[in-house]
């Protein structure tokens, strides 16, 4: 039996990558191409009948309950999201829509459609700020710098000058540990 995929973000680098690697594998992959298809569209034709480009809107419920319905996905790889850090500062309230309850909208159709979906989400380490470990699995836990960026959109403080301010102490107490080490070399 094909397996079946839905891929949001699909004109985009990775999509059109992931879309071209499902292919290979025999899947049938229906593609949310978003707002910026360029040569997408054109490149896609060289897959008609297994590759559906398809319109669908992570800020819009009802085109993701259409694109579940329609696609019908063993698997579900959500690329889509606004990725402009400029942009996101910006457009703080447009970025959470779609980057955050997009993906809830997307999680949402499938438990109504497609419950035995399994759901990929494409995200980036920089969510876990400094981590321990490379490369990050589920389990790696969040560093200061992450909740300093979640501090400062929740509390609405300029994300630069505290991100400035955790830079300048994490510095001056690895500073200040220079100079103990040094201090207790020159005490021996």
């Amino acid at each position: 039996m094909t397996k079946r995929a839905l891929i949001t973000g699909v004109a985009g680098q990775d999509g059109t990558y992931l879309s071209e690697l499902l292919l290979g594998r025999d899947y049938e992959v229906w593609g949310v191409v978003g707002p910026y298809p360029g040569q997408f569209l054109e490149w896609a034709k060289q897959f008609e009948g297994r590759l559906h480009p398809i319109d669908a809107d992570l800020t819009d419920m009802d085109s993701l309950l259409a694109a579940v319905e329609v696609s019908k996905p063993d698997e579900v790889y959500n690329f889509a999201a606004q990725s402009s850090v400029g942009n996101s500062f910006e457009q703080a309230i447009a970025t959470t829509e779609v980057n955050a309850v997009g993906v809830l909208r997307m999680l949402e159709a499938m438990r109504q459609l497609a419950p035995d979906a399994r759901f990929f989400q494409a995200s980036s380490a920089e969510m876990f700020g400094n981590a321990a470990e490379m490369p990050q699995r589920e389990t790696t836990h969040y560093r200061q710098l992450s909740r300093l960026l979640r501090d400062a959109r929740q509390q609405r403080y300029p994300v630069q000058s505290r991100i400035s301010d955790a830079r300048v102490a994490v510095r001056d107490a690895q500073d200040h540990r220079r100079r103990g080490a040094l201090q207790a070399g020159l005490a021996e």
